[in-house]
């Protein structure tokens, strides 16, 4: 299991939200709470991320038959 700190969270949804991502859709200041949303331009990069991941998997498992 991957454990983030508070801080490293809100640094990349910060990030995220910067390079337009997500985008912020509410505020709960009672709760301290953010909802977030996945923008078009965060979906084409997920898509993007998924086929180079899947990429690499049949490289390596091309490798690994070797």
């Amino acid at each position: 299991m991957v454990e983030l700190a508070p801080g490293t969270l809100y640094g990349v949804l910060k990030k995220l939200e910067k390079q337009s991502y997500i985008v912020t859709l509410k505020e709960e200041a009672m709760r301290n709470k953010k909802t977030y949303a996945i923008t078009e331009n965060g979906i084409k990069i997920l898509e993007l991320e998924y086929l180079r991941y899947k990429n690499l998997i049949e490289f390596s498992k091309m490798v690994i038959k070797d």
